[in-house]
Formats: structure tokens, sequence, C-alpha cells
């Protein structure tokens, strides 16, 4: 009985073992289709991702003063029921000037070392006075669009005179620092 017992569990072993490199065997004999597979994923999710990443074409900067004075002049028109409309149109605006905005930090760095001390104090405080007032601006596009109807008129308020003071900023640092274009 001892000897069969034995033999029975060594029979039950080799058979798990067996069952076990059938199952390895299975796995890795699949595993390449399964990896070629998780690659090209990765690699369709990775083009999706830097395509969505790419920023947007840059627009002539005639137009970009255009569609930004355009929009300074027409945010108290807008009504409650048209909130959505100037969401859009506002997001398309702030998308165009902070690229400019982007293009224009790019410039000064690139002209620093030619630039006097002066002109790296004034180039410093005119971009850092930029991105502060665009803070400001996208704190009161976050209320516009979640403002209520009873605080429309306010916040669209709030919201004119903070993009308004950002266009009037970024218009004088793109005179200051863009010649030419």
């Amino acid at each position: 009985t001892r000897m069969s017992f034995r033999k029975a569990n060594t029979t039950i072993k080799d058979t798990i073992v067996h069952k076990a490199n059938a199952q390895k065997d299975k796995v890795y004999k699949e595993k390449p289709a399964i990896i070629h597979v998780l690659l090209l994923l990765g690699l369709f999710g990775l083009a999706t991702f830097s395509q969505a990443q790419q920023e947007p074409a840059a627009e002539p900067l005639v137009k970009v003063r255009q569609d930004a004075g355009k929009l300074v002049n027409s945010v108290g028109y807008y009504t409650n029921s048209q909130k959505d409309q100037l969401m859009e149109e506002a997001g398309k605006v702030m998308s165009q000037l902070d690229h400019r905005m982007n293009q224009l930090q790019t410039q000064v760095e690139s002209n620093w070392d030619s630039m006097s001390a002066e002109a790296r104090v004034e180039a410093r405080e005119t971009m850092d006075a930029l991105r502060s007032q665009r803070i400001e601006v996208a704190e009161w596009f976050g209320s516009l669009q979640n403002s209520s109807a009873a605080a429309w008129e306010h916040t669209k308020d709030g919201f004119s005179e903070a993009y308004g003071s950002l266009y009037d900023a970024w218009q004088k640092a793109e005179d200051e620092f863009v010649s030419g274009e």
C-alpha cells in the first residue's frame, strides 16, 4: 500500500507538472501574439496622445489680434442663454493668446544674452505681468463657466475686465518684443 500510494502520488504529481508545462508552453506560444497586440495598441495610443498634445497651428499675429479684440468688444453682449457660445469662443481665443505668449517667451529667451540688463528686467516684468493677468482671466473664466443666471452679469463683467487688461498687456508686449511680423 505504501508503494501504491507513492506511485499514485508520483502519478498525480507528474500529471500536475505535465499540465502545468503544457499550460506554460501554451502561454509562451501565445505570448508573442499578445505582445504584438499590446505593442500595436500602445503605439496607437501614443500616436493618438501625441496628436492630441500637439499645439494648434500658429495663427498669424494679425488674426490673433482681430479675434482677441473682437472678444473684448463682444463679451458684454452675451446673455446667460449664450453662455456655451461665449465659453467656446473665449476658449479658442485664449488658446491663441496662450500660444502667442509662449512664442513671446521663447523669443525673449532666445534674445536674452544680447539684451541689456535694463531690457532683461523689463522683459521679465512684462512676461510676469502677462502670466499673472492670464491666471486672473482663467479664474474669471472658471467662474463664468459655473455661474448661475443670477450671477451671470457680475461674472461676465469680471471676466470682461480681466480679459481686457490681459489683451492690452499682451498687445503692449507684442509691440515691444515683436518686430517685422
